[in-house]
């Protein structure tokens, strides 16, 4: 005789998981970025990339199970990159800065983000050091997508690609602190100012590997 009690019952396979399960694992990528702010006169832009990778951990959680929504945060190593290029000269400065960082984002309409970046200055450099007590904290918004390479209940594999904007100029004092004030010197009636901190816009390319817990 059929148990009555098991009625209407279904067994859930073990390695079955919910698709609003809690997702934790490695990310890494790379990035480029350019200054957003604007230069001093005698100084223009350029592009630079940093040749090591960034990389965490992401944890990311589900608010619906066809996953159209859902909630990250990653902790990790982050790296900022920008050139500024003498007018006169060419001469190109290609600066590098890495932070340890906390981003909260939300995820949303299957393939989009939308988040902030939190960090704590570790280093500068443009071929001399920065001395990184002179480094503001980081503070930069964050926007971009995600495309899923593999999508299962226990696993995923995306693909991130994101932009972001400093809200916060790299230095605390740039008027005082402008490691190229002896290089590329204000050009009157300019002075430096608040104005010139740089505030880098990053492209940023990377994997993660989630799995459920």
């Amino acid at each position: 005789a059929q148990d009555p009690y098991a009625l209407g019952m279904e067994e859930t396979p073990e390695n079955e998981n919910s698709p609003t399960s809690l997702y934790l694992g490695p990310y890494m990528g790379f990035n480029g970025g350019i200054n957003g702010a604007k230069t001093q006169l005698g100084r223009k832009n350029g592009v630079s990339f940093y040749p090591a990778p960034d990389f965490g951990v992401k944890m990311y959680k589900p608010a619906l199970a066809d996953q159209s929504l859902g909630f990250s945060v990653a902790l990790g190593f982050s790296s900022i990159s920008y050139a500024l290029i003498n007018s006169d000269t060419e001469e190109r400065y290609d600066f590098h800065f890495g932070y340890i960082t906390l981003s909260p984002q939300i995820d949303f309409l299957d393939y989009f983000h939308f988040g902030l970046e939190f960090g704590y200055p570790l280093y500068g450099e443009y071929g001399k050091s920065v001395d990184a007590e002179k480094l503001d904290l980081l503070a930069r918004l964050r926007l971009g997508g995600e495309y899923p390479l593999i999508e299962r209940n226990d696993f995923l594999m995306n693909l991130s690609i994101n932009v972001s904007y400093n809200f916060t100029g790299i230095y605390k004092e740039y008027a005082k602190d402008d490691p190229l004030l002896d290089k590329i010197p204000a050009v009157l009636p300019e002075k430096p100012a608040e104005l010139f901190n740089p505030r880098p816009v990053v492209l940023f390319i990377g994997v993660d590997y989630l799995f459920s817990l």
